[in-house]
């Protein structure tokens, strides 16, 4: 009988332990309403009262991508703080660092309100006033195993990676006329494509690199006026 008790001591001082022990962190990631994903590094278990830090990578979205700010999945560090109140509401607030130098884009807070998981409403700041600027802004979880962070450039896919691709797909027509070649260059990227026969890439009448007797013709080939 002392054996047995002793045992069943044991037991329960064990599964106390085992039961107090901090829930282990896991990765949250979400897509907010411009198709951004923002992905949470391992983050705390919640409760009522508790806050918790959170940092992460933010993915610019393909709607933001059309605004000539970003490209599609371009990446920026996030920070910020959850905390759950009483209610079981979860209060998250971040800041996303994504104005790229010179001078591109612009830093976003944003607050929300809602669950565990990170399903949340709120508003956001992008113009640096301190008050929100849209809403309302939702977040809606999705799993982590379907987020891509360092995309493998592949001309065809319909998105620009820089600094290899200036356009994409082939085929397609660019603002200033030109057509975007096989391997996702054109004349008039501001980049001389040697492999593919420019000798310049200021198309129209811009100068030629060496030999300012010659201007660049509209397939970026230099000619003598």
């Amino acid at each position: 009988m002392k054996k047995t008790g002793v045992r069943m001591v044991a037991a329960a001082v064990a599964w106390v332990g085992i039961s107090s022990m901090p829930a282990r962190a896991k990765d949250i990631c979400v897509m907010d309403d411009f198709g951004s994903t923002f992905v949470f590094r391992s983050v705390k278990a919640l409760g009522p009262g508790r806050a918790i830090p959170l940092s992460g990578i933010w993915l610019a979205g393909s709607s933001l991508a059309g605004s000539g700010a970003y490209t599609a999945g371009e990446a920026a560090p996030v920070d910020g703080t959850a905390v759950m109140a009483c209610s079981g509401k979860v209060q998250i607030g971040v800041l996303v660092h994504s104005a790229k130098a010179p001078a591109r884009g612009n830093n976003v807070t944003a607050s929300l309100e809602g669950d565990i998981s990170f399903n949340a409403s709120g508003g956001f700041d992008a113009d640096g006033d301190f008050k929100l600027d849209g809403g309302p802004y939702h977040w809606t979880a999705v799993p982590c195993s379907s987020v891509t962070i360092c995309r493998t450039s592949e001309c065809g896919d319909g998105v620009v990676q820089s600094p290899q691709e200036t356009c994409d797909p082939p085929g397609s027509v660019l603002p200033n006329g030109s057509v975007c070649r096989a391997d996702c260059t054109y004349c008039g990227d501001s980049k001389v494509q040697a492999g593919d026969g420019e000798q310049c890439d200021q198309p129209n009448g811009g100068s030629c690199i060496g030999d300012v007797s010659r201007y660049c013709r509209s397939d970026c080939a230099c000619v003598v006026p």
